[in-house]
């Protein structure tokens, strides 16, 4: 809070004084011929904004008084925001005297930008902020007085990037076909396929980027996930914005279906039995991984025999997949271990 000798001749008194509504006010009364005052500035309001958000109005409310009579009088003579630490926009000054008691006068409101652009930064900076200034006229000294001001910053959610008007996922033989197609895209860098066995634990498959950054036409996408677990597959897509933020597609699901390979008993206590569909002629590669895809321990089932058992008992409690490869194709079964 200050009083800043640009506009008038005459300065505020106590400036601090119009920080809260308390009935202590920063003042200030003309020379003998009237005058401008100085500007009263407010500033560092601490507005918080959360993420995500677009500002879609600035409202302001000054608690302020004068002394009024037939030659002489107080109005508004300036008032604008402070972006940036500069005085800008629109001048919101109104006609009509200032009260002879404390009266809350509002100025903008929820949709009013005061005639500029704003960003989330700029309403959360420490120049932010309002400034006014009064005309006293007459000969008789009269005085204006300020009480309180406040400021406050209304925001709405920012529109989406993407407008995503379908997410699909269809099994295909082994295999899961992704197709999803966009209304609009403003500013769009990537769609990011990501999948998970759980629902919960995401990885990145595969990155998408936009047939164009900017569209308001149909565009179509596809890709084909030649890996997928057996048994349920999630997926979502992660739209990624040129200044790297991101969006969350809804997650689509598909089921790929397998008999080859059981695992028993899941939840498993410490030993992991496999069963093949088919008696192998070869060693055929097992992997043990954790839910990220990370290797944790590899194995070579044998050349003879259908079953193979894994012992486990040294591994944390926790899920995990185990990835066999028959005829260049890879299986994967979810286990969860539990003691």
């Amino acid at each position: 809070m200050a009083s800043q000798a640009i506009f008038g001749t005459v300065s505020w008194s106590n400036p601090f004084n119009a920080l809260f509504n308390d009935g202590t006010t920063t003042s200030v009364t003309a020379l003998i011929l009237g005058d401008d005052t100085d500007y009263l500035t407010a500033t560092g309001f601490n507005i918080v904004v959360p993420p995500g958000m677009i500002v879609s109005g600035i409202e302001v409310e000054i608690v302020k008084s004068g002394t009024n009579g037939i030659l002489y009088s107080v109005t508004d003579k300036d008032v604008r925001i402070i972006k940036g630490g500069v005085r800008t926009g629109n001048n919101k000054a109104v006609t009509g005297k200032w009260p002879s008691a404390d009266q809350t006068f509002t100025y903008g409101s929820s949709s009013d930008d005061w005639g500029t652009t704003w960003t989330v930064a700029d309403v959360q900076s420490a120049n932010f902020g309002v400034a006014i200034s009064a005309h006293l006229a007459g000969v008789l000294l009269p005085t204006a007085s300020v009480n309180a001001i406040r400021v406050n910053v209304y925001y709405d959610s920012a529109p989406l990037p993407v407008a995503l008007l379908n997410f699909e996922a269809n099994t295909n033989a082994n295999t899961v076909v992704l197709d999803w197609s966009t209304a609009t895209e403003i500013n769009n860098e990537s769609f990011t396929v990501q999948h998970s066995v759980n629902g919960n634990q995401w990885n990145d498959v595969k990155v998408i980027p936009s047939q164009t950054t900017n569209s308001a036409v149909l565009r179509s996408y596809t890709f084909t996930d030649s890996n997928p677990s057996a048994g349920k597959n999630y997926y979502r897509l992660k739209q990624t914005d040129l200044d790297q933020q991101v969006t969350y597609s809804f997650i689509a699901t598909a089921e790929v279906k397998t008999e080859e390979l059981l695992v028993y008993p899941n939840p498993s206590n410490g030993i992991i039995h496999l069963v093949y569909s088919e008696q192998q002629n070869a060693k055929v590669p097992v992997v043990l991984s954790d839910i990220w895809g990370k290797t944790i321990q590899s194995y070579d089932w044998p050349s003879t025999g259908n079953d193979f058992t894994l012992t486990v008992s040294s591994l944390p409690a926790g899920d995990y997949l185990i990835s066999m490869t028959l005829n260049e194709k890879v299986v994967n079964q979810r286990i969860r271990i539990a003691y």
